[in-house]
């Protein structure tokens, strides 16, 4: 859910349970950055700095908050990168069981659509 309407120089957003009003901005999206493993990247589109490592399995504590995750190296491919969520995209919540649509993720955390290029 999520509507917007352009109102002169702002912008009205009508959310799951919000209503804002802001000034009228063009879209942006933050960005693509690659991640090494081992390293870091600052993604100042997303407002964050991110850093990867590797680690035996079993010695990774378990992940702190949300800012932390876990992945098994032999599932991923490298170079990692960092971007917007894009139609189509899916992943595999630990606990599921299989898979998830992206979009469905954000409709059911209630992410309204103008936040989600950047979650």
């Amino acid at each position: 859910m999520g509507r917007e309407v352009d109102v002169g120089p702002v912008v009205v957003r009508v959310g799951y349970e919000t209503v804002e009003v802001a000034r009228a901005a063009p879209a942006h999206l933050p960005g693509t950055y690659r991640l090494s493993v081992p390293g870091e990247v600052h993604a100042e589109g997303f407002g964050l700095r991110v850093s990867a490592e590797i680690v035996e399995r079993g010695a990774a504590p378990a992940p702190r908050d949300q800012a932390e995750a876990l992945f098994d190296a032999g599932c991923v491919e490298l170079p990692l990168v960092i971007r917007s969520w894009r139609e189509g995209d899916r992943f595999a919540p630990s606990g599921l069981g299989g898979k998830k649509k992206v979009a469905d993720f954000f409709v059911d955390t209630k992410i309204p659509r103008w936040r989600r290029s950047t979650v």
